[in-house]
């Protein structure tokens, strides 16, 4: 499918305008279709492209659709010039799955719906191109093809992308296309550590009070297991199946698994995923273990100088010995004496050892773009839950009784 888009000249973008103002457009719905553009896209990718992130690795998009093709569906949308040459990408997937109503941890009877997800939640730009252009080509398309999918929705859209100054001045108002609502009960701190050259360097940066803390926390570990215990790095292809059978071991003992579910975590499906990810040698990801046993887990990727921390679980029997913080205080030491990256970045949600580790942040939320229907009223309705628990939960804190009403909705759920 091509279609052609004109673009309006506007001389108060502050990125400069490529020579061409009409984009063709290349609309690419199935996984034939991604696999012939990948090539092309990784070339776009090298050539220089004004952020460059993970999950937007045309490799990492191919592997994610397959962990489940009968949910996902790509929608990747190419804008070309008129030479041919790749301006802009928008990596997008239709997913099938419940809308997450829920209060708290409590997951409450949710509709089913055909979600857009962009991956990374930012549109990938060549340096030349008017942002704002392409945006608006971008959701001009979307509108022609509301009957593919629900709503789209962002887990973690930042203040400093340029989809959210558009969707801000754009998506306000009812009488829209799509209504911008902000999921999150505020706005949060992605934070993320910008690392210096040397271990010492960081450590020392830490304050005194952090340092003493993170020691003890470590030596105390240490010493309940009679020093036997290590932190293990997973990178090579080898490892990967160990790695899963140990991390479903692991993981379904977790109050994450508690929270949202028990899953498997080392299928057919999973090991392709890890495997190829290795292969390209972007996974570095690692297990705590003690007496030869794993008692925390962290599943990491490393791609072009960036440590992306996805997720952070530990056995909770151990929890008085706080094998997650002692994880993190190991893992510093293992980025400084082998490839460091330049950056470590925790993602989004709060989390204290984020508050203590991040030496930066931006602003963020989760967002929804809702067309006009019955799903402005289901996300309506979770605003709504979100402002009524915020009030409660501000009340609980108030009077020290926040941890233990959330424990007992986690083991009620």
């Amino acid at each position: 499918m091509t279609l052609s888009f004109k673009a309006m000249n506007n001389p108060t973008s502050p990125v400069a305008a490529d020579n061409e103002s009409t984009f063709v457009t290349e609309v690419i719905t199935s996984i034939e279709g991604l696999a012939a553009l990948e090539k092309e896209w990784a070339t776009f990718l090298d050539q220089g492209v004004i952020e460059r992130r993970f999950a937007q690795d045309p490799a990492i998009i191919r592997n994610h659709i397959h962990l489940d093709p009968t949910r996902r569906s790509p929608l990747i949308v190419v804008f070309k010039n008129q030479n041919g040459d790749i301006k802009c990408i928008a990596p997008c997937v239709i997913e099938t799955g419940k809308f997450k109503l829920q209060f708290s941890v409590i997951r409450l009877p949710s509709p089913k719906a055909r979600i857009l997800k962009i991956y990374g939640n930012a549109l990938i730009f060549a340096p030349d191109v008017i942002q704002d252009h392409v945006i608006k080509c971008f959701f001009d398309l979307l509108t022609t093809r509301m009957n593919h999918f629900d709503y789209l929705y962002f887990d973690n859209l930042s203040v400093n992308n340029p989809l959210w100054n558009y969707i801000q001045h754009h998506f306000s108002r009812p009488s829209k296309p799509f209504l911008f609502s902000n999921a999150s009960p505020k706005m949060e701190k992605v934070r993320f550590t910008k690392l210096p050259e040397s271990y010492d360097a960081w450590i020392n940066s830490m304050g005194k009070k952090k340092r003493y803390n993170m020691k003890r926390t470590t030596r105390l570990l240490q010493e309940a297991f009679n020093h036997n215990v290590k932190l293990e790095c997973v990178t090579d292809p080898e490892q990967v199946q160990s790695f899963l059978d140990q991390l479903d071991t692991l993981y379904n003992k977790t109050w994450q698994a508690k929270s949202m579910g028990h899953w498997a975590r080392n299928s057919a499906e999973q090991l392709r995923y890890f495997t190829e990810i290795a292969k390209n040698k972007w996974l570095r990801s690692y297990l705590l273990k003690a007496d030869q046993k794993p008692i925390a887990f962290l599943v990491a990727y490393q791609y072009c100088d960036v440590l992306e921390y996805m997720e952070l679980g530990y056995d909770p029997e151990f929890s008085p010995l706080s094998p997650g913080g002692v994880l993190n205080n190991l893992l510093f030491e293992d980025l400084f004496a082998h490839n460091p990256p330049k950056i470590l970045d925790f993602g989004f949600g709060e989390n204290q050892y984020k508050r203590v580790l991040g030496n930066a942040d931006y602003d963020a939320c989760a967002a929804y773009l809702t067309p006009p229907g019955k799903w402005r009223f289901v996300v309506s309705l979770q605003l709504v839950l979100n402002k009524v628990y915020s009030r409660i939960h501000g009340f609980l804190v108030k009077y020290g009784w926040d941890k233990r009403v959330r424990q007992l909705l986690k083991l009620r759920n």
